[in-house]
């Protein structure tokens, strides 16, 4: 276990009671509230997940923010990416999002946002460190509110924004598990203005997860069986902060996270075709889709705000990150479950297949992950591994990345949350995928 709560561009997560305490909270947000004041904001929004220490760290942002002078206006629990868009919307000049994304349920975290509702560049949150152990000016005329149903307006643009009619006529029968965490109200509500008949798992939102947070197959096998029992066309799995989402086919099998990105983007580049961005860890199948459409797939280091960035820069038609992640920009410009559900239920309905056969369908890889409890220092590892892998192409914009002319590659990178390093690798085949992975675990010790 490592002794201090990790500070990165996704925000603050540790051990609740032990690398995150209310004392370390409150010194991080008080450095917002500075970085805050020093940028002129006035209003704040507040969210958070359903684990148990959430209400605690809301309070201590409520009190710190109130006293520094600004309006704050807690939603309660909603999805990061309903934070998002609300801040966009209506609009906020910060927010913060109290949640652990998919890390394990002893974890909590804080997700601090910009003006723009980005996740902090590398300079933003450099100067917000430069903060930390500094106390907001006091001013007069903060306040509180609460406002727990504005949330719907999320629910109404992403249906808004996709072939609703079209959908709703199917009458699509979904099976969704929200894993008791912030997507119990949304993800529901979404799939039923879609016409579709529901059933809902794990959707009491009292952070009790039934399973471990993130949404991989090995914890997913209860929604398996359910898509089997009730003869569900489709089942999603929400992570517990509803950012991210992995399907399910109608055999009850679950299907490769990887794949509900491609998903996601066969569909936008069937009706808009363009450039996309996805992150140095995502698989090739989303990079193969674009270039059949004659496309580019820009690569950014791994963490949403990046892909965001990328995506701006290179004005892509939809991105995102292999691990359950998609960010449409004509939706919502984040990672956004509930774009990913309707997105995978238009393109369903307009291919009028079975989502085992779209899948199918698909540029196919064989794709391994692996990962270790790792706190050491990674630079002397990357070089021998790039000597190992001297015939490839090395990509070290996020630890280190390998591409080989065979379409396989290797990628070691130490996660942005938790202590752990990644050690991931794809190839057209399984034993090729698994000498990449030997070869790399050589290195570390």
């Amino acid at each position: 276990m490592v002794n201090e709560a990790k500070f990165g561009i996704s925000g603050l997560r540790g051990v609740w009671g032990e690398t995150l305490t209310e004392d370390i909270a409150r010194t991080h947000i008080e450095a917002y509230a500075v970085y805050l004041q020093n940028k002129g904001a006035k209003k704040v929004i507040l969210g958070r997940d359903t684990r148990k220490s959430g209400p605690t760290i809301i309070n201590i942002a409520i009190d710190v923010l109130t006293k520094a002078g600004f309006k704050v206006v807690d939603t309660g629990i909603l999805p990061t990416p309903t934070l998002l868009f609300l801040q966009r919307t209506t609009p906020f000049d910060g927010s913060i999002m109290i949640s652990a994304s998919h890390n394990p349920p002893e974890y909590n975290g804080i997700k601090l946002f910009d003006k723009k509702a980005f996740y902090l560049d590398f300079q933003e949150l450099a100067e917000i460190k430069s903060y930390l152990g500094k106390k907001p000016k006091e001013v007069p005329g903060g306040s509180v509110s609460e406002n727990s149903d504005i949330d719907v307006l999320h629910v109404n643009h992403v249906v808004d924004n996709v072939d609703k009619e079209k959908i709703k006529e199917k009458k699509w029968k979904v099976v969704i598990d929200t894993i008791n965490g912030a997507g119990y109200k949304l993800g529901p509500m979404l799939l039923e203005h879609l016409g579709c008949e529901v059933t809902v798992m794990n959707g009491e939102p009292d952070g009790n997860f039934a399973h471990m947070p993130e949404p991989l197959a090995i914890n997913l096998q209860s929604l398996g069986d359910k898509v089997r029992e009730v003869g569900a066309d489709i089942g999603f799995a929400q992570d517990p902060d509803a950012d991210r989402l992995v399907i399910c086919d109608e055999q009850g099998k679950i299907v490769l996270e990887e794949y509900m990105l491609a998903l996601c983007i066969k569909n936008v580049l069937s009706q808009n075709p363009g450039d996309i961005v996805t992150n140095v860890s995502t698989s090739n199948t989303s990079e193969d889709l674009v270039k059949e459409k004659g496309f580019i797939n820009y690569r950014t280091s791994v963490g949403e705000g990046n892909v965001v960035r990328g995506i701006i820069e290179h004005n892509a038609v939809i991105g995102g990150e292999g691990s359950g992640g998609v960010i449409y920009p004509k939706i919502n410009l984040c990672r956004d479950s509930l774009v990913g559900m309707a997105l995978i239920l238009e393109l369903i309905t307009r291919e009028g297949k079975k989502v085992s056969e779209i899948v199918e369908s698909l540029p196919r890889y064989e794709f391994i992950k692996t990962k270790i409890v790792f706190t050491g220092e990674i630079k002397g590892i990357l070089e021998k591994v790039a000597l190992e892998f001297k015939e490839g192409k090395v990509d070290l914009q996020d630890g280190i990345r390998v591409d080989f002319p065979d379409s396989s590659w290797v990628q070691l990178r130490s996660s942005n949350t938790e202590p752990i390093m990644r050690i991931w690798a794809e190839a057209r085949d399984k034993a090729r995928a698994e000498e990449l992975i030997e070869r790399a675990n050589k290195y570390i010790s």
